[in-house]
């Protein structure tokens, strides 16, 4: 009898041994699963600190908020209202023989501006009057947004700067904007040292840009003042990539 309880109990004891084993073996399996999860959700962390702005930049390209349009990096960025594209330019100033870095930033699509016509054939001259013709001036939504593109865009090029009216224009025009030269420029009064950017309606039913010798005309349609200075900028800044530095 004596024996029996014994040989039950050695049956016993093994079953037990084995149960703990299995369970240190489970347990063991379940630290080393949970230690390869956390040095896989390190290591995952860790590559992404380290390329994160490259897997940004790689999803910024696949969902179109950066392109690449006529050599130019362009970043899409979406705020309250409305869209801005922006591309940083290298621009050489001869005058002071140095390279100045400006942030171009558009309202439109460059890509879709192409609609407009534009023939830039040279950059300005040191000196550059904005001039409006008055129908342009009627644009009150557009009008000086446009007028700030084209003045900062010569700004960054270093060069001066004076606004203007084409013509004697009415009394009431030129009181609304009596912040802005009354000098008289227009085409007749561009030549060498001087370049004129008049902004006029246009004698079609659609807006382009043209050059004539030293004058720059923006042909505004239906008040695309905002579209076709930026397509005078960007038509401007094609011409100026083919010339030589001098």
């Amino acid at each position: 009898m004596v024996k029996r309880k014994k040989k039950i109990q050695r049956k016993k004891n093994k079953a037990e041994d084995k149960k703990a084993k299995t369970e240190k073996r489970v347990n063991t399996k379940k630290v080393i699963w949970t230690l390869v999860i956390i040095v896989l959700v390190l290591t995952i962390a860790l590559i992404f600190l380290i390329f994160r702005e490259q897997i940004s930049a790689e999803w910024d390209i696949l969902t179109g908020k950066i392109f690449t349009w006529k050599g130019m990096t362009w970043h899409k960025t979406d705020l309250k209202g409305f869209t801005i594209y922006s591309s940083e330019l290298a621009i050489y100033r001869p005058v002071e023989d140095r390279t100045f870095y400006y942030t171009l930033n558009l309202r439109n699509d460059p890509r879709k501006l192409e609609t407009i016509m534009a023939d830039v054939e040279s950059k300005p001259q040191r000196m550059v009057y904005i001039s409006f013709e008055s129908e342009p001036l009627e644009c009150t939504d557009s009008i000086v947004l446009a007028a700030w593109r084209i003045g900062d865009f010569i700004d960054a090029l270093g060069l001066k700067k004076q606004g203007a009216f084409a013509n004697n224009l009415t009394n009431n025009i030129s009181e609304v904007y009596d912040n802005v030269s009354h000098k008289i420029k227009n085409c007749s009064h561009a030549e060498e040292g001087t370049s004129v950017i008049l902004l006029k309606e246009s004698d079609t039913d659609e807006s382009y840009v043209h050059q004539e010798g030293y004058c720059y005309v923006l042909e505004i349609a239906e008040c695309e003042t905002i579209e076709t200075s930026e397509r005078f900028v960007l038509a401007l800044i094609e011409t100026m990539s083919r010339e030589p530095l001098e």
